[in-house]
């Protein structure tokens, strides 16, 4: 992926605070492009979505959190996305048979979401696949270096959350123009 037309847009829109050069901008973009991007056929085999893969894993998180399945506006919730989002999700993954829906016995209204065990296989795969290349990744890293790695990670993710409130509150954030 070439820089120029990243650095292009920063040598027009400099940010009041200048604290990295454009350069570093470009460079952490990119980066972060590029980590956004990493896919797997074995992180998708037979989801077709990153969404499908976090319900999955959210809804059996859940129960082993909380002894009970989760509902379909539980779900969304947590994963930050609108109900109609998640139904289509849930659609997706009951045809597979990875789910199934039940009514909630306290509330008929709800629906609760029940991984199947090819399902919990699914995740369990996946998770497997995910720490084995982690641990692989990050074998060349001493101890001090994995904590440092994880603590700036977790300020970064923090930071950048930050951020999007202000911005959100500023009324900043993303329109569509089109």
């Amino acid at each position: 992926m070439d820089l120029k037309y990243l650095l292009d847009f920063l040598g027009e829109n400099k940010p009041a605070d200048n604290r990295l050069s454009n350069e570093q901008r470009g460079a952490l973009m990119k980066s972060m492009m590029r980590l956004i991007n990493i896919k797997s056929d074995v992180l998708t085999e037979g989801c077709s979505s990153h969404s499908e893969i976090m319900l999955l894993y959210c809804s059996l998180d859940w129960f082993a959190e909380h002894g009970e399945h989760i509902t379909a506006a539980q779900a969304a919730k947590m994963l930050r996305v609108s109900a109609p989002s998640a139904s289509r999700t849930l659609k997706g993954l009951e045809e597979k048979g990875l789910i199934e829906r039940d009514s909630d016995p306290r509330d008929r209204r709800s629906v609760r979401i029940v991984v199947t065990k090819t399902g919990e296989r699914r995740v369990n795969r996946i998770l497997s696949y995910v720490f084995t290349t982690m641990d692989r990744a990050l074998g060349e890293f001493s101890e001090e270096e994995l904590a440092a790695m994880i603590k700036l990670h977790d300020k970064l993710v923090c930071s950048i959350e930050k951020a999007i409130k202000s911005s959100k509150k500023a009324g900043d954030g993303c329109r569509s123009e089109d």
